[in-house]
């Protein structure tokens, strides 16, 4: 290794670590968050698409990124519109999934539609938010939610077990 590839590294590693801080950086502008997305790596996209100041445009794109883990990010992001929801709810990822049934600022109905995901994970993390979001509006203990066809079995098949 000659000291010019040993300069590049260390040049290289300097500009990934400004990227990140600017992706992570509450006052990043918009347009840098967009730039960010379009030439960085999957781990600093992440940021992108859970930072607030990300722009619709960028984040229906990010909604669509090859890596499920910058789509499972989106859940963070406040600003994801219903359009994004639903498609996030319909991914093939159950991380990505998960990640949407968690996050306590999704829509009811996509949490309802997410209750009944066909992943035992992701359903019954969806039935827990949005108990917890029905606590929070009424302020008093939410009802059950039906647990999904079958769930009783389970319970069961595992008592058994």
């Amino acid at each position: 290794m000659s000291i010019f590839d040993s300069n590049q590294n260390s040049s290289a590693a300097a500009d990934h670590v400004h990227t990140m801080r600017a992706a992570c950086d509450p006052a990043t502008a918009p347009e840098i968050l967009e730039r960010i997305a379009s030439t960085s790596p999957h781990h600093i996209v992440k940021r992108v698409a859970e930072h607030p100041r990300t722009d619709l445009q960028t984040l229906d794109r990010l909604s669509r990124h090859e890596h499920f883990e910058v789509r499972a990010a989106l859940a963070d992001n406040r600003n994801i519109d219903l359009n994004m929801q639903k498609a996030l709810a319909c991914d093939e990822h159950p991380d990505v999934r998960f990640s949407l049934a968690q996050a306590y600022h999704i829509d009811a109905a996509i949490l309802e539609l997410l209750a009944e995901d066909e992943n035992p994970f992701v359903a019954h993390r969806a039935r827990l938010t949005l108990q917890r979001q029905e606590r929070s509006a009424t302020g008093r203990s939410p009802r059950p939610l039906p647990e999904k066809p079958g769930g009783s079995e389970r319970k069961r098949f595992r008592a058994l077990g």
